[in-house]
């Protein structure tokens, strides 16, 4: 068996390869459920989101890290699993001059 078919496999360990569009759609989604509720609050629609990952942790102030599982959240708008990322997700409300 090849490797490639290998990977595809649903015995695989390895998740599926997600693509990056799929992120961006997450973040559109967001952006426009905040926008919504902003407009049915009156409220302004400049700004951002800026939002903090999982932080790696260390086991009773020892070097043992823990096992580190980034925040679900976080992949689901970026795709970054590895700890100490920052994401922003800036929009402007562009009919105002």
């Amino acid at each position: 068996m090849s490797s490639s078919s290998s990977s595809s496999s649903p015995l695989s360990l390895s998740p599926p390869v997600i693509p990056m569009e799929l992120h961006s759609l997450n973040r559109e989604k967001l952006f426009n459920s905040l926008r919504d509720h902003l407009t049915s609050c009156a409220r302004p629609l400049q700004g951002f989101v800026f939002l903090q990952g999982g932080e790696e942790q260390t086991r009773h102030c020892t070097d043992h890290l823990e096992l580190f599982r980034q925040e679900s959240y976080f992949v689901y708008l970026f795709g970054v699993e590895e700890p100490g990322f920052y994401g922003a997700i800036v929009r402007y409300d562009i009919n105002k001059s």
